[in-house]
């Protein structure tokens, strides 16, 4: 019995002392490009979501940070032998949490998922013939927004991961590099 447990004590010192994907003092940099969501909320979509975020650990499972991101989209008809072509775009802040799944001792995979709360700022300019029966050509508005999300990060390297997150809030799909700072 003795040996059994001098043969085990490396295993479990070695488990103990390992790094997993995500730590508490982790702060994580990432860029994307998202397909779906905001971009195309009117029309069809001429730049896809891209976003910035950051998010800093502050328990051995638990992240905060903040997200920002930039779209617009387009809408063209024809009537009475005239193009009609309206433009919106898309800008985003907001702040988000995230639970992380996979504490076991693995430095590749990063499995999370959380909730955030952003702010949307709308504008809309109309490029047509004159004014559209006296409408105002611009406008803006801005709305609060409730996001999901659920994703992951593989790490190539101790500092450098793809990530992908599958939600509602920037984009349904999003796909980018993460760094850890």
């Amino acid at each position: 019995m003795k040996t059994f447990l001098l043969l085990l004590l490396p295993f479990c010192i070695t488990g103990a002392m390992a790094r997993t994907a995500y730590n508490k003092a982790d702060k994580v940099a990432q860029v994307g490009i998202g397909i779906g969501g905001l971009g195309g909320f009117y029309g069809t979509s001429s730049l896809p979501v891209i976003s910035v975020g950051l998010d800093f650990g502050v328990h051995e499972y638990v992240s905060i940070g903040g997200v920002a991101g930039y779209s617009s989209s387009k809408i063209e008809y024809p009537a009475l032998n005239q193009l009609y072509r309206y433009k919106y775009t898309y800008f985003t802040l907001g702040a988000r949490g995230s639970y992380h799944f996979l504490q076991i001792p693995n430095e590749k995979f990063d499995v999370y998922a959380g909730a955030g709360l952003g702010y949307n700022i709308v504008s809309a300019s109309y490029d047509g013939p004159a004014t559209l029966m006296g409408f105002a050509t611009t406008a803006s508005g801005s709305y609060l927004f409730f996001a999901v999300h659920a994703g992951g990060r593989y790490y190539f390297s101790p500092n450098f991961a793809a990530y992908a997150e599958l939600g509602y809030g920037l984009g349904i799909l999003n796909i980018g590099i993460a760094l850890r700072l």
